[in-house]
């Protein structure tokens, strides 16, 4: 707060200045959380990191075709992809849920989304 007050020339803190900080300081948060690189000891390990992050930038929801493009699943298989989805399952951090076709006579499409937005 202290460096926000030199830049703007103020020799007082206003409320101003302290919810500008604090929207600084949330942005660095999510910033941190979706680019900070982690240690994993597994293949799975490590695409299952992938797709936590990849909830966290796509606001909690995305498709699981999509996600799989977007963590470049090709890269580990789909056979890593699965164990990943499902390790994250089992530990209640995620959930697949199937969601009507919008198209008459389309198969349902799977959608991955983080637990904790669920309105369970």
């Amino acid at each position: 707060m202290q460096i926000m007050c030199l830049s703007e020339d103020s020799k007082i803190i206003t409320q101003d200045i302290v919810e500008r900080v604090i929207e600084l300081l949330e942005w660095q948060r999510r910033v941190r959380e979706i680019y900070f690189p982690t240690p994993y000891d597994t293949r799975e390990a490590k695409i299952e990191g992938k797709i936590v992050r990849k909830l966290i930038e796509f606001g909690g929801r995305i498709g699981r075709s999509e996600l799989y493009r977007e963590i470049h699943g090709d890269r580990s298989g789909m056979s890593i992809f699965n164990k990943a989805i499902k390790n994250l399952e089992d530990g209640k951090r995620i959930a697949v849920i199937a969601e009507p076709s919008t198209i008459k006579g389309g198969r349902p499409k799977d959608m991955v989304q983080d637990i904790s937005m669920l309105n369970l």
